[in-house]
């Protein structure tokens, strides 16, 4: 995988998390048709490092919308209490 990508992916999320968290979702979708990412295997590493980093900077994330999107809290109740938490593939990781 491009590091290029990872270190905007990671740029973009600071950004959300620091505009957004707890409100709104984080839509991997927009990012990969906006970088031209194409291949799954690519996108599925991407996600997985931005998840797994994320978390282990102890924030609490769902994935939803068929695991395109994050919904990013900063404690697990309000991830479970989010609007999102009543949507069929609410997924917390």
């Amino acid at each position: 995988m491009d590091r290029t990508y990872y270190m905007f992916s990671r740029l973009e999320i600071t950004e959300f998390i620091l505009q957004n968290v707890n409100k709104e979702f984080y839509d991997f979708t927009t990012f990969f048709e906006k970088f031209k990412i194409n291949t799954k295997e690519t996108k599925q590493l991407l996600m997985n490092n931005i998840i797994t980093e994320l978390k282990n900077l102890g924030w609490h994330i769902a994935s939803i919308f068929g695991n395109t999107a994050i919904v990013i809290h900063s404690d697990h109740d309000n991830l479970q209490k989010s609007l999102w938490a009543n949507t069929f593939d609410f997924t917390p990781l």
